[in-house]
């Protein structure tokens, strides 16, 4: 991340990157607040996180971490989108 926010800073934009664990949805809305805070509005929400789980296989995904893919995949995005 950091790089990324190097290179669009080079390229003359502003950028910054929090880091939000996106399993917990009690940190969505926090973070959103920081940023409307920090920055007075929000342009551009990119919903691009994402996870599978360890292993590759959804044959040995335990249901514990299929619950956390759900909430990051599916969750987050719905949180986010209304917390913007």
């Amino acid at each position: 991340l950091a790089r990324v926010v190097a290179r669009v800073r080079e390229a003359g934009g502003v950028a910054r990157a929090k880091r939000v664990d996106l399993g917990e949805s009690v940190q969505i809305p926090i973070a959103v607040a920081e940023v409307l805070r920090e920055e007075g509005r929000i342009d551009v929400l990119v919903n691009a996180a994402g996870v599978f789980g360890a292993g590759g296989s959804i044959l040995a995904l335990e249901e514990k971490a299929w619950g956390r893919v759900q909430a990051i995949n599916l969750k987050a995005p719905f949180l986010l989108i209304q917390a913007v």
